[in-house]
């Protein structure tokens, strides 16, 4: 269930990615078709930090598959613990049945008692080192699910870190960009003049 949710949430970023690209590429689409230079200017700088913010968010996402898989690793332990415990059961359902079996030579006086004696002594054997093996299992999984755990919960918390560092980064400059935008009325609109791009290449992308 926690592997499949975090699979969703993977699946709904990559969704959400698109959906963020495909509306920056329209825009701009459509101020290339405006005879404003200051728009196409100012949305141009705004597409080319919308790939960075795409890429941030794909390295994001790789985060988010990296703690998924410290949940698969500890699936793939419980499984081995499952097969561990099957076995066991099915020995000691071998060893049951000798015992029954081994009564009823007894009790026939048949000479299949030594027979059955030495099978159930395998059996029990087999049991003791099942048992064993299952204990050492589910200790050795104990260990392993809370290195997991807390492997997991680290990275993804560096990773929402990286993610929150590098979105003020690029939204700052969104912002300034966006400030650079000259505040205009009707009176001087043929004669305004555009500063954001100035902000935009003085910054340094990571």
């Amino acid at each position: 269930m926690v592997i499949s949710d975090f699979g969703e949430v993977g699946s709904t970023l990559k969704a959400f990615i698109s959906s963020q690209t495909t509306a920056c590429h329209d825009t701009l689409k459509w101020a290339f078709k405006e005879k404003n230079l200051v728009l196409k200017e100012a949305l141009q700088h705004f597409n080319e930090l919308q790939a960075l913010w795409t890429q941030v968010q794909l390295e994001f996402i790789a985060g988010i598959k990296k703690f998924r898989r410290q949940y698969e690793i500890i699936l793939e332990g419980e499984q081995q613990i499952d097969k561990c415990r099957a076995h066991l059961s099915s020995c000691e359902a071998r060893e049951n049945k000798l015992r029954k079996d081994l009564k009823k030579a007894i009790s026939k006086a048949s000479g299949d008692g030594r027979i059955y004696e030495e099978r159930l002594y395998a059996v029990k054997s087999l049991v003791k080192s099942a048992q064993t093996e299952l204990n050492d299992k589910v200790s050795n999984h104990e260990a392993v699910k809370m290195i997991a755990i807390k492997e997991g919960f680290i990275n993804i918390s560096e990773s929402y870190l990286e993610l929150a560092e590098k979105a003020i980064f690029i939204f700052e400059a969104y912002e300034g960009i966006a400030k650079g935008l000259p505040d205009v009325n009707d009176n001087d609109i043929q004669n305004i003049k555009y500063t954001g791009g100035e902000y935009f290449f003085s910054c340094r992308f990571f």
